[in-house]
């Protein structure tokens, strides 16, 4: 992420995608990371870099950290490198 896109990185919200496998705007928001725009924005550059994955639940947007997700619910440890938009996939 820091390499991708250093302009949104920060620790607060590298820490705030790994407290679960998926998170809400509202969530960031909460957690004092930015404003309900900003935030967006650095939900979706997540997404752009394949970090995270946008799924629509009902009315509100998820956004999954596929290979946390991954980790969490498989035997194994073993993760691929993130790549580009959308590359973490279930199995």
């Amino acid at each position: 992420m820091r390499q991708q896109n250093p302009a949104i990185y920060s620790r607060e919200l590298i820490d705030q995608i790994f407290i679960q496998p998926y998170c809400r705007i509202g969530n960031l928001v909460d957690a004092g990371i930015g404003h309900r725009e900003m935030v967006s924005k650095y939900l979706k550059a997540l997404c752009d870099i394949g970090v995270l994955r946008e799924e629509k639940a009902g009315r509100e947007k998820l956004f999954v950290h596929i290979q946390l997700l991954q980790l969490l619910t498989t035997d194994g440890n073993k993760l691929t490198p993130y790549s580009g938009a959308n590359s973490g996939t279930l199995e």
